[in-house]
Order: C-alpha cells, then structure tokens, then sequence
C-alpha cells in the first residue's frame, strides 16, 4: 500500500476514534474537537511534504550546477551517480519517517478512547476543542495528554501488581494462621481411625493423648474429646484469649471411608430445619448436627459467652458447617467455620445466615469430594458457601496425582462427580429404550455394575492416596505451596426464596415412588 494510501486509512482511524471520543467525553465543542484533529492532521501532513519538496528541490538545483559546468566527463558521471543515490537514500529515510508517524497516529488513536472517564485527559480534550492558544501551546497540550496517558498506564500496572503482592500476602497469613487448626484436627483423626487399622496410614492415638497434645504447655487451654459411635469431637477452650474451637470428624473406617461414594451422587435425601428459615440441607448430615450438637451442650462446657470456631475435613467439614449455622441461632457468636476438602452441605439459605459464620474452604486442586452430591431428592444443585483458598501444589495434576504418576499411567477419563453422574444417568436412561431379551438385559446390567463398581472403587482409591487430612496439613504446612483466592457461591435473598416457593407450591404432589418411575420411564 502506498504512503498516500496508508495516511488517508489512518485519518480515517483517528477520526473515527476522535468522534467516539468526544460523544463518550461530552465535550462541550465536539465539531471544534473533530474541526482541530483534522487541521492538525493535515498540516503535519503539509509539513512532511514541504520538507521533502524542499531536500528534493535542492537536489535538482545541483544536478543544474553540474550539468552546465564544464570539465572531466567521468567526474561529472560520478558526480550524477552521487546525486541519484543521495535522492534514493532520502526518499527512502522519508517514507520511514512517515511510516513511523503513521504508527503513531494508529497509537494515538487508541489513546483517545481511554479519556473517556478520566477527569485529567478529558479536560485536556476540552481544551483542544476549543482552539483556544497558539500551535506550541497546543503541541505542548497534546504532548501532555500523551505523557499522562502513559503515566496512568503505568500506575495501573503498578497497582495491579501491588494487589497481586498484597493478595499473596493475605493468602499466606490466612495459610498460617489455619495450619494450627488443622494440625490439631489431625489429631483427632488419629484417635478416630482406631487402634487395628489396617486401612489408614495415621498412627493411633488414644483420647487422652490427643486431647494433652492439643493442650501442650498453653496456659488456660483445656481440651475435652467425646465420641458419638464413628464420630468424634474435641472441644478446645482458650480462657485466655475467650474463645472456644470445635473439631469435628466424621468416619466410617470399618466401611472404606466417611463419604458414601456409591449413594451420595444424585438424588439426596434433603431436609429444613425449625431454626434456619428458607436452608435447604443435607438430611443425613443436619440429623447428625443435632445429634452431636445436643450431646455437646450437655456433655462438654461448651458456652454462649465465648467465640467459637469450627473445623472439619470432608463429611466433618460439612457437618461442621451445619453445626455452625445452628449454634449462630443459638446465640453462639461463630469466628469462622473452616472446611477441608468438604462435600456440599446444603442447596441454599439466607446471605445473613452465612455473615453470621464467616465459612472458609481449603480446597487442595484435583479433590473429587468437593463436588459432590450433585443433586437433591428434588433435582435442585448443591451449593458450596464461603471464601475459597485453593492449593495447588507444583508437580501434581489435576486429579491430584503427581506428574511422574501421571506419565506412567494410561489415559483415562476424569474421575469427577460429573463421570460419576453420567455414568449413573446412563444406567437410568438404558431403561427408558425397549428392553431386550432378559439373558441379554441381565448381561447389560452386570456389565454396568461392574463399571460402576469399578470407577467408585477407582475415586475411592484415589482420594485416599492423595486428599485425606493428613494431605491437606502437609501442604498446608508447605510455605511455597501455590494459593488462589476465590469468593463463594451466591445464596439465596429473601425474595429469590419465596419466589422459589411459590412456583414449588403451584406444582402438583408427586410421591416418591411416582418421581422414580417417572425417571425410569422414557420418552415413548
């Protein structure tokens, strides 16, 4: 493309780019704006042209000189060849020249647009429009507003990178501040896994051990353990500083763990209770909140005046969010309720409910518990609630597996609770076509068991290699782990609730039993 090509397409992006600008800047004087941009434009374009006419025209007065003066013809042949390569070698520094201001221009064209909403360009703009001073004041102008704009360039890298550092900051402090907690939860953990198990890794120990090392040689620390079937609990009091810690943790170890990977996938049990208005929760876990909650209050010194926190992993976690809702009813003034590696507790309640807790989850990248159940008895999601703090340790995949784990083992599909909820809809749905020959069928249906059976068997395998508590205190306790921060999901306001009520009132009563041979009925 020629030069004159090239500058007639860049003042049409400039003026283009001015017009947008001074609709968006409410300039008083928009066509005097447009009016300046336009003489401006043309006489740097006059200015480049009289320059090179002018270098140009003194070239031709020599070439006269030399052609009327007499002499050595070879001298006068190189004198000319002299002559044409210094013409050749100016107009090719001239169309650089204006390549370069081209570009600036297309640059400047994209500065123009970034006024919009900065009180310190927009007035320069004002200015310029009104074709107020003379043209060094006006070039003085527009080399300011090219100046600032890159100075407010700059200062939002800066600040970017100030928030990063700052938002580092605060991730490590928030690391430090619960690895105690969760150290101390492992001691539990140790004491519920049991004496003869052969399953876990973690060496026993036995209550009293467990509540003397959550003690240590603190002040004004006691530690009180109680146990409900496979559930334990320590409460720790600080009257020192008036506050008061709850672990709790949940296991089932005699039965491969303390989640039901096989049932707790779609289609679970929900419940409401009497003290959380609009809360859609986990039936099992809120049964099990309130089993321990009363064998709490009337087993250990737990108190109204004292700050509590609670703390949980997996199922624990869950239930400790649970029971940090009901004790906030209670008149129990909740710090925070922290979660590792915790499954989804509920389907929604009220943004006060959750101000109340304060909840945090440590979540360690590639844990499938987190996602599950999928669903309620009703077909509504599950929601996780309160802020976020992912590790993602270096040299681990996203399933939680290392890198050199990975490399040796085959590719496979992802071991998530959308596999586990697809595979389990794909055994619905086999029913919903005509059914073929009973041998054939019974066949079909072994096969899928076995699959089923296979991938839970894999997940189970899985998360106890790689994201049980005493995983997450190790990389807890890593100080180079990298950690991201996220906000929660978003909970339910008092009008979204209701709404959401009154359409379920308006459906018409589907039993149990009709819900599940609806879904086991296809579409012809």
């Amino acid at each position: 493309m020629s030069l004159r090509a090239e500058s007639l397409k860049v003042y049409r992006h400039v003026h283009r780019a001015a017009y947008k600008t001074a609709v968006g800047c409410s300039l008083y004087n928009p066509q005097g704006f447009l009016d300046y941009v336009g003489v401006r434009f043309a006489a740097r374009a006059d200015g480049n042209r009289r320059r090179l006419n002018e270098l140009l025209s003194s070239l031709e007065v020599q070439e006269k000189q030399l052609a009327t003066r007499g002499g050595n013809a070879s001298k006068k042949a190189h004198a000319k060849r002299q002559l044409a390569q210094e013409r050749k070698k100016m107009i090719s520094q001239y169309e650089k020249y204006v390549s370069t201001k081209i570009d600036e221009m297309y640059r400047l064209a994209e500065m123009l647009p970034e006024a919009m909403g900065n009180e310190a360009l927009m007035s320069i703009l004002q200015v310029l429009g009104a074709n107020v001073g003379n043209t060094s004041y006006q070039a003085a102008l527009e080399e300011g507003f090219i100046n600032y704009f890159h100075f407010e360039q700059k200062r939002t890298e800066r600040n970017e990178v100030e928030e990063e550092a700052t938002s580092e900051y605060q991730n490590r402090i928030m690391q430090q501040a619960i690895l105690p907690y969760a150290e101390r939860l492992l001691l539990l953990h140790r004491t519920a896994v049991g004496e003869h198990n052969e399953k876990s890794n973690l060496v026993y120990l036995s209550p009293w051990q467990v509540t003397d090392a959550i003690v240590g040689t603190r002040s004004g620390v006691t530690a009180h353990h109680m146990q409900l079937g496979h559930d334990h609990l320590v409460l720790e009091i600080d009257e020192t500083h008036n506050k008061q810690i709850l672990y709790v943790c949940c296991t089932r170890y005699d039965e491969g763990g303390s989640y039901n990977w096989e049932e707790e996938v779609e289609r679970v049990d929900i419940s409401e209770s009497e003290e959380l208005r609009k809360t859609l929760l986990h039936a099992e876990y809120l049964s099990i909140a309130h089993r321990l909650l009363e064998a709490l209050t009337s087993e250990t010194p737990l108190h109204t005046s004292r700050r509590t926190t609670v703390m949980g992993h997996g199922v624990g976690g869950a239930v400790g969010l649970i029971m940090g809702l009901l004790l906030s009813q209670r008149g129990f003034p909740i710090t925070n309720t922290i979660s590792l590696g915790a499954p989804k507790a509920l389907q929604g309640t009220l943004e006060r409910y959750v101000a109340m807790i304060n909840p945090i989850r440590i979540v360690l990248a590639g844990d499938p518990l987190i996602d599950l159940p999928v669903s309620g008895a009703e077909g509504d999601l599950f929601v996780h609630l309160g802020e976020i703090l992912l590790l993602s340790p270096e040299g681990t995949a996203e399933d939680g597996s290392t890198t050199e784990e990975k490399e040796h083992k085959p590719e496979e599909d992802g071991m998530t609770a959308d596999a586990l909820s697809n595979l389990m809809n794909d055994d619905e749905e086999s029913e919903s076509f005509s059914s073929p020959p009973p041998q054939q069928q019974q066949q079909v249906e072994e096969e899928d068991e076995e699959d089923l059976a296979a991938l839970f068997a894999e997940v189970k395998d899985r998360y106890n290699q790689h994201f049980l508590i005493e995983h997450y205190v190790e990389h807890l306790s890593n100080p180079s782990v990298p950690l991201e921060y996220a906000e929660g999901e978003e909970v339910w306001d008092e009008g979204e609730y209701s709404a959401m009520r009154r359409e379920e009132s308006q459906k018409p009563f589907v039993s149990g039993d009709e819900r599940r041979e609806g879904d086991l009925r296809g579409p012809l």
